[in-house]
């Protein structure tokens, strides 16, 4: 489904981004339209919006794939469900047709900390999906500190909780922003530490090591990339990120690197 271009222009809250095919897709915070570009950014006939865009803001923090179902699954932060804030996942097919909405049974302690990025994952017999959530469930579960994944398996038509994989207490970001996978390695992105930690998880899906960080670049000792919300994997050393819209108490050199996607090699 080709959809038109969504009306509201001012800003462009990129929030997840996911690469197939050479094409990058790229969900945003307030459309519910999915962008499609050519993995060489060009400006190609071929870049277009896709699905159905509606007058409310989508909410939408994340976007995967899964390829046994062929569907594009894209997160919501949160929604309402019998008086209680959840994750919602949406699932599309490729031309982002919308199939299905799945509430999660995880009951959140606030509406705007919930899911906050997306990841398929595959072991050698199983497949997953990581959900990346900003804070603990009202059932505190897990970690007490920010940043907690929770194992999610497709079963009965509905996404059942597998496990609870609490981030490595010494990663230390302030906020989680998005997640991707790539072989065995998981990049956790941050936007208010401007920084990104890669690790592995091995096949009982716990963590092979303390992983790396790195760090985007400062000026003046302070973030350049203040609004980082999306990432996808390239290659094994490179990712492409998306940057959401600067907030009107940042400083103004934020908005240099705001509403963009950026490309960025991992140097050892």
């Amino acid at each position: 489904m080709v959809s038109s271009t969504p009306k509201i222009t001012k800003k462009w809250e990129a929030s997840g981004i996911y690469l197939k095919d050479d094409f990058f897709y790229i969900a945003f915070d307030n459309f519910h339209s999915i962008a499609k570009l050519k993995k060489d950014l060009s400006n190609s006939p071929e870049n277009s919006w896709l699905g159905k865009e509606l007058p409310s803001q989508s909410g939408f923090e994340g976007i995967t794939f899964q390829p046994e179902s062929k569907k594009f699954l894209v997160t919501k932060e949160s929604d309402s469900f019998q008086n209680q804030f959840k994750p919602v996942i949406h699932e599309y097919s490729p031309d982002f047709e919308t199939m299905d909405v799945y509430p999660i049974d995880f009951p959140l302690k606030k509406a705007n900390k919930g899911a906050e990025g997306i990841a398929y994952f595959k072991t050698k017999s199983e497949t997953f999906i990581l959900l990346l959530l900003e804070m603990p469930s009202t059932w505190n579960l897990g970690s007490k500190e920010r940043g907690n994944i929770l194992v999610l398996r497709k079963a009965n038509n509905k996404y059942q909780q597998v496990s609870f994989l609490p981030i490595p207490q010494q990663v230390g970001f302030l906020d989680y922003s998005d997640i991707a996978w790539s072989g065995s390695k998981i990049a956790i992105l941050s936007q208010e530490s401007s920084a990104l930690w890669v690790g592995e998880l091995d096949t009982a899906m716990n963590w092979k090591n303390s992983g790396k960080v790195y760090n985007f670049p400062l000026e003046e000792g302070t973030p350049k990339y203040c609004n980082l919300e999306g990432i996808t994997w390239i290659n094994e050393n490179t990712v492409a990120l998306v940057s959401d819209s600067a907030k009107k108490k940042q400083p103004p050199r934020c908005k240099e690197k705001s509403e963009m996607i950026h490309i960025w090699e991992l140097k050892e």
